[in-house]
């Protein structure tokens, strides 16, 4: 049984088969926040949605730190920027990039027909004829979306939301579909604030919030997932190259508690474990633990004796010293 068929086609199985078959791990776009799936960006107006989204689409697609800290693999992006005219993008691209070379796998539309006039149909030929592209961002997502129908408001938005997962699903690629927040809508928890029903909300594998103050100089964005660990950002907008940033020193960001806790346990334990073992010790969601592996085994923090299994190298002090700071 290869790995690629039980990914893609099986829908039964039993427990057994499950946990015995080796499932590749995604292949994230931008670590720890952007993997194959739907993901929604939402931000009140003039917050740097657009910049942001901007600012993403050029990292992926020239392959350098998405918010100026976490290294991404170059692959091809599609920009549907339906608010916007050509000049000022061009002029948002131009300090963006700076000394940059204007790279020609970013494919950019000003214009897409809705849903309901065969713009879904029109982004699955597109996505077809450039498979390299891995990463889709629209902006905003109003501007395509079905016009609102007397049927029940969730079920349309999550059947509407359903559609594009399964696209992504189809093409294995990242979908940013960028909204906006409730006008003068202050709740307990911001995200119930995103334009539109629960549907909205349930339907998206991962939920981003942006929030920035008026002068749009500092900002917090909020990351919550099945796939990802539950972050909260500080990001500062950095007016030379008019890019959002992560503030702080980058290995603040590398390093987590959760990271810290897993080289302990195999560091303590001084054999290799199993995922489920891990995140057993540590009271957490396996499929949770198995991304933070994923993460530092790339990074060269833990290495993969067996199939399966996870142990510290033997030369760790690079490890030590990541836990000292």
């Amino acid at each position: 049984m290869k790995d690629s068929e039980f990914e893609d086609n099986r829908v039964e199985f039993t427990a057994r088969e499950l946990m015995e078959s080796d499932i590749p791990e995604p292949q994230w776009i931008v670590p720890g926040f952007i993997s194959p799936g739907l993901t929604l960006l939402a931000g009140t107006a003039k917050c740097g949605k657009s910049w942001l989204g901007l600012g993403l689409a050029t990292s992926v697609s020239l392959g350098l730190p998405a918010l100026g800290k976490i290294e991404v693999e170059k692959t091809g992006v599609l920009y549907l920027a339906l608010e916007d005219i050509a000049v000022r993008l061009q002029n948002r691209l131009s300090t963006i990039l700076q000394d940059k070379e204007a790279p020609d796998n970013l494919h950019i539309f000003l214009e897409w027909p809705k849903f309901n006039q065969g713009g879904l149909q029109k982004l699955d030929s597109w996505l077809t004829l450039h498979s390299y592209v891995k990463l889709v961002i629209i902006d905003v997502y109003a501007k395509i979306k079905n016009p609102t129908q007397k049927r029940n408001w969730y079920e349309q938005d999550y059947d509407d939301l359903g559609e594009l997962k399964k696209l992504s699903k189809k093409h294995s690629i990242a979908i940013i579909l960028i909204v906006h927040l409730n006008k003068g809508k202050d709740f307990e928890d911001p995200l119930n604030a995103i334009t539109g029903s629960t549907g909205m909300t349930g339907a998206p594998d991962t939920l981003s919030l942006l929030r920035s103050n008026r002068q749009m100089t500092s900002g917090k964005l909020m990351i919550v997932g099945r796939d990802v660990q539950q972050i909260e950002l500080t990001l500062r907008f950095d007016s030379q190259s008019t890019s959002w940033v992560i503030e702080g020193d980058s290995e603040e960001y590398k390093i987590s508690d959760q990271r810290i806790a897993i080289l302990n346990l195999l560091r303590d334990k001084k054999q290799p474990m199993k995922s489920s073992e891990i995140a057993k010790a540590l009271g957490k969601k396996d499929n949770a633990i198995r991304q933070l592996l994923s993460k530092l085994h790339r990074d060269r923090d833990v290495i993969k004796p067996m199939h399966g299994l996870y142990a510290i190298p033997n030369n760790n002090n690079h490890i030590d010293n990541n836990n000292n700071n």
